[in-house]
């Protein structure tokens, strides 16, 4: 079975959950993207795994470590620069659960 297209539409959709202002190339764009993602997912979805053991890790168990050193941090404006709303240094954001808390 083929899956469904990603449309303009639920792009747009999601870019409005997010937050995020697309200009129309970039809606085009992750369309396709998306819809190559869909499709990939779906073409792994019909391999046979029938008998194939399952198994409890991923991996080699070896765990990739960085130096853990200190480095300089983002500037504070800089960061609210990008928000949509920040009231006293901080980040505001709309209420979304209603009572204490």
């Amino acid at each position: 079975m083929k899956p469904q297209p990603v449309d303009i539409e639920a792009v747009r959709a999601v870019a409005r959950l997010a937050r995020l202002r697309l200009s129309s190339d970039e809606e085009r764009s992750l369309s396709a993207e998306l819809g190559a993602i869909v499709e990939h997912i779906a073409s792994i979805a019909v391999i046979e795994v029938v008998g194939v053991a399952p198994t409890s890790q991923m991996g080699t168990g070896v765990t990739a470590f960085r130096p853990d050193t200190p480095e300089p941090s983002l500037l504070r404006e800089d960061v609210l620069g990008s928000a949509p709303k920040s009231v006293d240094g901080s980040f505001a954001v709309p209420k979304i659960l209603d009572g204490e808390g």
